[in-house]
Order: C-alpha cells, then structure tokens, then sequence
C-alpha cells in the first residue's frame, strides 16, 4: 500500500527529515514552514519546475510520486544551500500466500537495478530473517523483522542474482536479480 510521506523544509532548519526512506509507489509532499519564503525541492541532476512548483510560504507542495528506485540527492531552488536525498527502495512482501497455509516472499524472485534497495515487509504473523543462502543470519538484517515491520534498506550493488532464505524458518526462499 503507497504511503504519502511529508518532509518539512524551512531556511532555518533545511529539510526535515534531511534523508527520506520511502518505497516504491510511495509519494512525498514538502511542507514549507516558512511563513513568507518560498522553496521549491527539484534533484540535483535535473533543474526547478521537474518535481513541484514553488511551495509558498506555510503552504504544502503538490504530491509526488516516487516510481523509481534509487537515491535521489535534491535541493532547494530558492536556497542553493538547503539539501537532501530520497532512498527509494523496492519491496519484497513476507506473508501468507491467499489459499494455502504457507507463507512466501512476494515476488519470490525478484528484479532490482544495481545501486538500489530492497525492504523486506513483514505481514506475516511470525518474524522473519531474509539473509543469503551460505550466508550468516544477519548478513544483511542484525535482528529478525517483527510481525507488521519493515527492515531496514538492504543495498544492492554488484550484478547477478542472490538466492536467499529465512533464516528462521529455511524452507521459505526467494532470489533477487541484480541487473
């Protein structure tokens, strides 16, 4: 399920979270806590008017919508000195699969873009603890994702694909192809 996620961004206190976690599908609005400044976030590798217009004073921006994995540095168009990253990662679903008893990652093979991330949701009623096959326990996780959690973004840089498996319960496997 797509989240809206805000971020706050003033002169005085930059943007706020400075580096947002989102998923992919997720959308963000800026809330400009200025009363008279104007901002308007834009990235870095692009130029303003590419995201949102110019947000007024006490005023939100228009969402955004995050369909690209990856991380995204960004700035402010009215103050080259306000800055700040969005981390969009992909997201793998642990659960019960509709009609059987078993649980399963959802996509149980899936595809990701070298340099992005995967968060691994947790809608099972028991925890989970992705890691690669041969691999420790907490390769990429330091503890088990509690039922209704999400882990933390686990990188993925080098190409190839990585079978992995729950640690807690070995039967459950997926793979990630890096590409």
């Amino acid at each position: 399920m797509a989240t809206l996620r805000r971020i706050t961004v003033s002169n005085a206190a930059g943007f706020d979270p400075p580096t947002l976690q989102a998923l992919n599908g997720d959308a963000v609005a800026w809330y400009n806590n200025d009363a008279t400044a104007e901002h308007q976030p834009y990235p870095s590798a692009g130029k303003p008017g590419d995201w949102v217009p110019a947000i007024p004073g006490n005023n939100s921006s228009e969402q955004y919508n995050l369909g690209t994995p990856g991380t995204f540095a960004y700035q402010d168009a009215f103050n080259a000195n306000l800055k700040g990253s969005l981390v969009v990662s992909n997201q793998i679903q642990i659960g019960q699969v509709f009609g059987q008893s078993s649980s399963a990652f959802v996509p149980a093979a899936a595809n990701v873009s070298a340099g992005t991330s995967v968060v691994w949701q947790n809608s099972d009623s028991q925890p989970h603890q992705p890691a690669p096959v041969g691999g420790p326990a907490n390769a990429w996780l330091p503890q088990p994702i509690p039922p209704g959690a999400y882990s933390s973004p686990v990188p993925f840089n080098t190409a190839g694909t990585i079978n992995y498996a729950d640690a807690l319960q070995p039967a459950l496997t997926g793979s990630i192809t890096v590409k």
